[in-house]
């Protein structure tokens, strides 16, 4: 998680940046008081974003940026569920006119939408002028680790969130099923010192 900290609010924001720190907890609370009626279900939207291009394309007048985006199941009833065998959090195929003609689900409580990141990021100009030029690190709660080394070249997971009828789904993923296919089993390195 990259801990965003304005220096100019009392509070700060944990931005997911992966698929997996999307967790089930994280979307149950933020769906927490959603109620569904039957045959319909919550389609999460993940907009995968780079800190710069998202502060760049709300500052331009472009508003179109192109991000990538991953649907998946956000809240299903226990019995859409059964009937259907969906899973939620599981990845979803849905058309993208039928996403368009969804009904978006506007929440308060969700502090990781793109709206909700980028108004607390324009309360700190400092901030929008550190990620504008790619030297925001010192913005960032977390300590650095080998795994995240440079905050400049993140992405943010942010979500958004649609109601859409159950029926528009065409086929889900598992997250877990989403596995590199290995074309071979042993480092380059050692076939290459082979060969010689």
């Amino acid at each position: 998680m990259f801990e965003l900290r304005s220096k100019k609010e009392s509070y700060g924001i944990k931005v997911p940046t992966s698929r997996k720190e999307v967790t089930k907890e994280i979307v149950d609370n933020i769906l927490n008081d959603v109620k569904l009626a039957k045959h319909y279900f919550v389609l999460g939207l993940i907009n995968v974003e780079n800190p710069f291009r998202l502060l760049a394309s709300a500052n331009s007048k472009n508003k179109n940026s192109v991000s990538t985006v991953i649907p998946f199941i956000a809240k299903i009833s226990e019995d859409d569920a059964k009937e259907s065998g969906f899973k939620q959090m599981s990845n979803v195929i849905v058309d993208r006119s039928d996403i368009e003609r969804g009904s978006h689900l506007f929440l308060s409580n969700n502090s990781i939408s793109p709206t909700a990141v980028m108004n607390y990021i324009a309360t700190d100009p400092a901030m929008s002028k550190a990620i504008l030029s790619y030297n925001f690190s010192e913005y960032n709660g977390r300590t650095k680790d080998a795994e995240h080394p440079d905050d400049s070249y993140v992405s943010w997971y942010l979500l958004s969130f649609k109601v859409m009828p159950i029926n528009d789904i065409k086929a889900t993923i598992e997250p877990s099923n989403l596995k590199n296919i290995l074309l071979f089993d042993k480092p380059r390195a050692e076939e290459d010192s082979k060969e010689s």
